[in-house]
């Protein structure tokens, strides 16, 4: 996707971010949670996304999507791949 643009939005719900933006929502989520012990497991992935409420959407290593609530860290919503969620978002 980002050989196509640097960021857009998907819908009203999601926010691709533009590269930059990306690669420093991915160092303040891991330190978030790193700092607030937060995980009990480690996420492997990385932040491309988010919502307008602070919801952070991650790319998992294993190839699914999940949505991270802001308000605890709780996976709120998953997607079996990239391109599933990118077709649900755009068709919301």
């Amino acid at each position: 996707y980002y050989l196509i643009t640097n960021g857009g939005y998907f819908s009203d719900e999601y926010e691709f971010l533009p590269y930059a933006e990306a690669v420093l929502e991915n160092k303040q989520f891991f330190e978030q949670m790193r700092s607030e012990e937060l995980l009990e497991e480690k996420l492997d992935g990385v932040v491309f996304a988010r919502c307008p409420d602070g919801d952070r959407i991650l790319l998992c290593n294993d190839g699914k999507v999940i949505r991270m609530s802001h308000e605890e860290p709780d996976c709120v919503d998953e997607w079996p791949s990239l391109a599933q969620f990118v077709a649900d978002s755009v068709n919301e």
